[in-house]
């Protein structure tokens, strides 16, 4: 949260402009920013302030300037902050990390578009210089350009800006805060995840039951066409189905004998197969039980 901007955002006052640079600056860890070209008039500042820097420390050189040209915030758990000046063009600070990095002068400059009102802005960034003893930083618009074309660019890009531009960001959030409400609605509230959870357990145990009791053998077709019905009848009737299929150690059936109604083909073979190697082996029918 050490990081700091200055920012022309060409207008303050609409609100999904305001919903925007919210946005970034907490997405981007700002902790310091200087908001030049604001056009928002001493009345409107403190909306604007609840808005867009709730909780932070906030200053204007709106009373030396009615149009609304700097705003400068902080939050004070990144910085503590002492305002040196405060004039119709410049922002003029000391701040200090609260992290204990360098400390240093940082000077928000929002300029006038004609040279003869910058000839002030150069006297006072020359006293700034001379009065700063330490590092200083100079964040600004000072609004000059080499010739008349550069000009008309900028003019087409605020332009370009307003007219494209203008929702991204708000639209970013919009869709954000979207986002978060449709997970609230899926999962619930999170304090209450834990009472959920168990009603989420509750849930897979009952399918799980249900899963089960579909699985499970309730009746079967013996050997001779009788419906079982009863548990240890549908044993009976398993175990006398395999008896007759392969045998057993005391009791073994030839590969070319079997049941006419067990027409097992290739399975025959290969479970007649596997029935001799056990046998060779000298497993006891409690063995291949098990």
């Amino acid at each position: 949260m050490d990081k700091i901007i200055s920012w022309n955002v060409r207008g303050a006052n609409n609100l999904d402009k305001q919903i925007g640079i919210r946005s970034f600056l907490q997405t981007q860890g700002v902790g310091l920013v200087g908001l030049l070209e604001t056009k928002v008039k001493p009345h409107n500042l403190g909306s604007l302030y609840k808005r867009i820097f709730d909780g932070w420390c906030c200053s204007s050189n709106g009373l030396n300037h009615g149009k609304g040209r700097i705003i400068v915030a902080w939050n004070p758990l990144s910085f503590s902050v002492q305002i040196q000046d405060c004039i119709a063009q410049t922002i003029h600070l000391y701040p200090q990390p609260r992290s204990g990095a360098l400390t240093f002068y940082c000077t928000m400059v929002y300029a006038y578009n004609s040279a003869q009102e910058r000839q002030k802005l150069w006297k006072d960034l020359k006293r700034y210089k001379a009065e700063s003893q330490g590092a200083w930083i100079l964040m600004r618009d000072l609004n000059c350009v080499l010739n008349y074309d550069e000009r008309i660019v900028k003019k087409e890009i605020k332009e370009l800006n307003k007219n494209k531009f203008n929702r991204v960001q708000a639209a970013a959030e919009e869709a954000y805060n979207a986002l978060i409400q449709a997970q609230k609605d899926l999962h619930g509230d999170p304090q209450n995840w834990i009472q959920e959870s168990d009603k989420n357990n509750r849930l897979f145990h009952r399918i799980l039951k249900v899963q089960t009791l579909k699985s499970n053998l309730y009746s079967i077709q013996d050997m001779e066409g009788k419906i079982q019905n009863n548990p240890q009848d549908i044993a009976k009737a398993f175990m006398q189905y395999y008896k007759e299929l392969i045998g057993t150690p005391e009791n073994p059936i030839s590969q070319d004998h079997y049941h006419p109604k067990l027409d097992c083909s290739w399975y025959w073979k290969k479970l007649c197969e596997v029935r001799n190697q056990l046998c060779i082996q000298g497993m006891s029918s409690d063995n291949m039980a098990n």
